[in-house]
């Protein structure tokens, strides 16, 4: 696997540089492996944890993940890295319940998630519903299996409005929910909407991109504002605009931000990358990500279901990338 300690070159341009981690940004990353001419990108939609274990053993050129490092990683880099914020996009609940333009409230959702609802026809859901012809059918609860960001920030905005639930910093769903009872898995966001088309009743939670490709349901859920609203690269780019980045390209929600329209179940992947001066990888990387920051993902994010970063964001960004190499 090709690493990033390489020997200096004469010209990045032909230096093959690869990627793992976020299968959340999977479909926008690989979109545009070949944002750089003459740059090779090859990019494997894993995990988050994946992706942080693999950059800090040096196994790939850069790291994609939806969330950063913490002390809970127990690899984590022992040289010097940057992260640099790279898309954007809602955290969709997707579900196969025929007939059913389904909503949720915060409440309801991490109810359902945690197993303490267990029929799609609970007085809750039905309340929420009003009219609609919800099943007596037990509901088939479809997870992330692997050390996933896309399960942490879910459980970051569960923490965010529901306190008092239980759920934990995790990117373990079984670890972050508590739930001792769902054992429907997928080994990435691919799996688990795969696994959400083809099993009746159920429900997970993925990124819009695979949601749309598959033709699966999606749920709208409450925001802010107190309107039900259904995940869209419109309605997460509100909702985004409305946050802050910090000058390392962190960003931290305001999952309860009154934001008329907004999709507020929402998240942002960084790449980490690394610092130092004199790699090829690390310059080929520098000149993929501003290609791809400044040309491919403006031009292809939305069409797949993803919200380009953009104005103080999209600086911030750039000013990161000039820090690779």
């Amino acid at each position: 696997v090709a690493s990033f300690a390489l020997a200096p070159a004469a010209n990045a341009a032909d230096v093959s540089i690869t990627g793992t981690g976020s299968s959340f940004a999977g479909a926008i990353l690989n979109a545009c492996v070949d944002a750089a001419p003459g740059v090779k990108v090859t990019y494997s939609g894993t995990s988050s944890g994946t992706g942080r274990s693999s950059f800090a053993n040096k196994t790939v050129t850069f790291g994609a993940m939806d969330w950063l490092y913490t002390t809970a990683d127990t690899v984590r880099p022992s040289f010097n890295y940057t992260y640099v914020p790279v898309i954007a996009g809602p955290v969709v609940v997707a579900y196969n319940v025929p007939g059913v333009n389904l909503k949720l409230d915060a409440t309801t959702l991490s109810k359902v998630l945690q197993g303490k609802i267990t029929s799609w026809d609970d007085a809750a859901i039905a309340k929420i519903n009003k009219g609609a012809k919800l099943p007596s059918q037990k509901i088939v609860i479809v997870y992330r299996s692997t050390n996933s960001g896309t399960t942490q920030n879910l459980a970051a905005y569960m923490r965010d409005i529901r306190p008092n639930d239980g759920w934990k910093d995790s990117g373990a769903f079984l670890t972050a929910s508590g739930n001792t009872t769902a054992t429907t898995s997928g080994a990435n966001n691919a799996a688990v909407i795969k696994a959400v088309k083809s099993t009746a009743y159920s429900i997970g939670y993925a990124d819009l991109a695979d949601t749309l490709t598959a033709g699966v349901q999606a749920a709208a859920i409450k925001n802010g504002a107190g309107a039900y609203v259904a995940p869209s690269v419109p309605a997460t780019a509100k909702f985004i605009a409305a946050q802050k980045m910090s000058t390392t390209g962190q960003v931290r929600f305001d999952y309860e931000a009154p934001i008329k329209g907004a999709y507020n179940l929402s998240l942002v992947s960084y790449a980490a990358a690394p610092t130092a001066a004199g790699t090829d990888a690390a310059a080929a990387l520098k000149t993929w990500l501003t290609a791809y920051l400044t040309t491919c993902a403006p031009a292809k994010a939305a069409g797949i279901g993803y919200v380009p970063l953009s104005g103080p964001f999209k600086s911030t960004a750039l000013k990161l990338v000039a820090k690779i190499g």
